[in-house]
């Protein structure tokens, strides 16, 4: 794998995957997830910090 920017190992995301948004409700209902995502990190299994 050649060397990119100096990096010595891949930095892609595993699990990752592009998706297209088409028409505008596919684009606000993606939107409003963002948005609101961080008010789930409170209940979120990866959080080490969560209340159980």
């Amino acid at each position: 794998m050649p060397r990119v920017g100096g990096l010595k190992q891949t930095i892609w995301q595993p699990r990752f995957y592009d998706r297209i948004l088409r028409g505008d409700a596919n684009i606000t209902a993606v939107r409003e997830y963002i948005w609101n995502n961080p008010g789930n990190w409170s209940d979120d299994s990866e959080n080490q910090n969560r209340t159980l």
